[in-house]
Parts: C-alpha cells; sequence; structure tokens
C-alpha cells in the first residue's frame, strides 16, 4: 500500500508574487506547463507546506496573489485548493460578526 504525501505547488497570478515565492524555493522546483486536474496547463511552484501556509498567512501584508494546488500521491492530478482556505477566513469573518453585533 502506498503511502499518502502531499505535495503542494502555488500559481503566482502575477510577477511580484513570483519574485516572492522564488526567492522562498529552490529554482528546481518551478515545473512550466504542468497539466492539472481541470486540463489546463499552468505554471507551479512546487513548495512545502509551511511556506504555503506562511504565504497564505502574509498575502495581504505583501500584496501577492496566488492560488493553491495539491497533489495527494504520485500517480493523482494536481487539483486547485485555494477554494478551502478562503471558505475558512469567510467563516471566521462571519463568526466575528455575529459575536459582535
Amino acid at each position: 500500500m502506498e503511502k499518502i504525501t502531499c505535495e503542494w505547488f502555488l500559481e503566482p497570478k502575477n510577477r511580484r508574487t513570483n519574485k516572492i515565492i522564488s526567492l522562498n524555493t529552490a529554482e528546481d522546483n518551478f515545473l512550466r506547463y504542468v497539466v492539472c486536474a481541470d486540463g489546463k496547463k499552468r505554471n507551479l511552484w512546487k513548495c512545502p507546506l509551511e511556506l504555503v501556509s506562511a504565504l497564505w498567512r502574509s498575502r495581504n501584508d505583501l500584496k501577492i496573489k496566488f492560488r493553491i494546488f495539491k497533489r495527494e500521491s504520485s500517480n493523482e492530478q494536481i487539483r486547485n485548493c485555494t477554494f478551502l482556505l478562503k471558505n475558512k477566513g469567510k467563516e471566521k469573518k462571519q463568526k466575528q460578526k455575529m459575536q459582535s453585533g
């Protein structure tokens, strides 16, 4: 049985974001024209989860934009999972509004 190992990828949405990611990961982690589960080709940076999390938390301060992708095992396709984090932020804001109002 194959051990599940998540691989994380970032798709920068502008040059500034690409530069910041490139400064924080090895150049050989840049993958060109990767075909994702939706059939689209993308340029992605393979990053450790710690970097993905740190960039996500500081995206507003750093003024960066990117999408997050992951693959659960080497024989799976790469899928967009940015929406998982976006919903958590909305839920947190809604809870804060309910508590204050």
